[in-house]
Formats: structure tokens, sequence, C-alpha cells
């Protein structure tokens, strides 16, 4: 939870820079840290994948200078290149924790789809569960008859699957390590309107912090808490550029530095981090 704090105090002050996504950022938010399914969408186009709330293509937010970045790069590549080669179908990105970055695991189901005036999309749903990078790869074996033993070697691979059948069966699989709780959409959407008011009328930060926990709107799970400019759910374009851009007065968790702490650790450290053990 104190991560979580510190986290969130940085989004809040972000929001109200660059509101623009401020209402699908607070639903993801609440849904991570409730281990509810998050369901956000990518436009096709000619050009590429695009964040459905902007328009830009998702392509050019990735950070590339960082191996984490890289790596989930060379799977977008891979994702836009199924989505553009099949005209149905559904895909899955598999990503276990991270040091200093991911704190947990994460799946997240790309399924291809239509709109009424036919325009092409991937309708996708992400959710966090905390298992081990073992347990992550062993789920990924089990599913994808190819053996993965390396984490990074899953977190760019696209997985296909076969039957729609088996994303129901990856879902009690996944509730066996972070089952999740009860909590309506209508709540979660009734209390989206009240925090945007409170983040754009200037409400100390601690004070929506402390009413978000008490009314329940976030849960008692880790959020997901990247450190490169690509993040693959709701938070795409602004909770990853939180991460990069704003800095925090929080002490590091490893040297007790201020210089742009996010997630509980310092720009300085998190160097030592980039390879995860």
């Amino acid at each position: 939870m104190a991560n979580n704090e510190r986290a969130i105090l940085q989004f809040i002050d972000t929001w109200r820079e660059n509101p623009q996504r401020l209402r699908p950022e607070l639903g993801s938010l609440s849904n991570e840290t409730h281990r509810t399914p998050d369901s956000f969408h990518y436009l096709s186009s000619p050009e590429g994948l695009r964040d459905i709330e902007t328009g830009d293509l998702v392509k050019e937010i990735i950070d590339k200078e960082t191996p984490l970045g890289k790596t989930e790069f060379r799977f977008f590549e891979a994702l836009e290149s199924w989505e553009k080669e099949n005209e149905k179908g559904t895909g899955l990105w598999l990503s276990a924790p991270y040091p200093s970055q991911y704190p947990c695991s994460k799946a997240i189901f790309f399924k291809i789809s239509y709109t009424w005036e036919g325009q092409k999309v991937l309708t996708n749903s992400a959710v966090l569960f905390d298992a081990t990078s073992a347990e992550t790869l062993e789920i990924a074996t089990k599913i994808s008859q190819r053996k993965f033993d390396n984490p990074e070697v899953l977190r760019e691979s696209l997985l296909v699957l076969e039957d729609d059948s088996i994303e129901l069966e990856l879902l009690k699989i996944f509730s066996k390590y972070s089952k999740p709780d009860r909590i309506s959409d209508d709540y979660i959407k009734k209390h989206i309107g009240l925090f945007e008011r409170m983040i754009m009328e200037g409400t100390d930060s601690y004070l929506i912090y402390e009413e978000m926990r008490r009314t329940g709107f976030i849960g008692n799970h880790s959020i997901s808490c990247p450190g490169g400019k690509l993040t693959f759910g709701e938070h795409t374009l602004s909770h990853s550029q939180i991460i990069n851009f704003s800095e925090s007065r929080t002490a590091c968790s490893k040297c007790g530095g201020t210089d742009g702490v996010v997630c509980g650790i310092c720009k300085n450290c998190a160097k030592h981090f980039e390879h995860p053990a």
C-alpha cells in the first residue's frame, strides 16, 4: 500500500496537468487494485495501432532506449503484424514481474473486432495477478506448447490462442494467485466522476487518496508501476508518461535520496536493476 500511495499521489498531480485521459485512467487504477479485468481498445490504421482516446500511434510512445522498452517494442511489432495479417483471432501477452518496475505479473488478451461501421479494432482486456516469474513461465508453457524458461523471451512473445475458451480457463488460473474483489462496474463509474471533480477542483492529493481508500475505490493489491514509456493497459499513454516525467519528493527505498523517485526508487538506483535476476 505504501508503493500504491506514492504512485497514486504522483498520478493525481500529473493528471491535473494532463487530464486528457483522466476518466479511463481512474477506471484502470480501480480495476488494477481490485484485480479485476480492465478493458481498453486500440484502433487499427494503415500506419499502425492507435490509442482510441487520443488517436496517437502507440508505437511512437514506446521507449526503445531501455532493455525493458526494447523487449516490449519487439512484442508490439509482433502484435501489429498479427493484427494486419488476420481478420479475426485472439492473442495473449504474458508479462512476469520486473524488479523496480513491474511488481506483479500481467496478462492482456487482444481480440480482433469490428465496430458497427466496419472499423477494425483490437478489444483488449488486462488483468494483474500475483504469480512469480517461474509460475508465469509455467503457465505460458502449458498453454502455448512452447517451452518458456526466460521471462524476457516470454515478454516479447505474442501467444496466439486457438480457442476462445482458453481465456476463461486462464482467468480462473490467475484468480488462484490473486482473488478478484467483488466490486461492480456501476460503483466504479459512479466514483470516477467524484474523483475526476476532486482532482480538477484542486482538492489536496492526499485527501483524494484517502477518500479513494475509504470508499473502496482502490483495493489492497499493487498497481502496475512501469519504468518505461509503454505499459500495456489502459495507462498506455499517460500512466507511463507520469512514471517517466514526474518526479517525487518521496525518499528512495534503496539509498534514501529524493531525486526523481518513482515507485519507491530513484532514477540512479533504478539503473542497477535494468536486468532482472
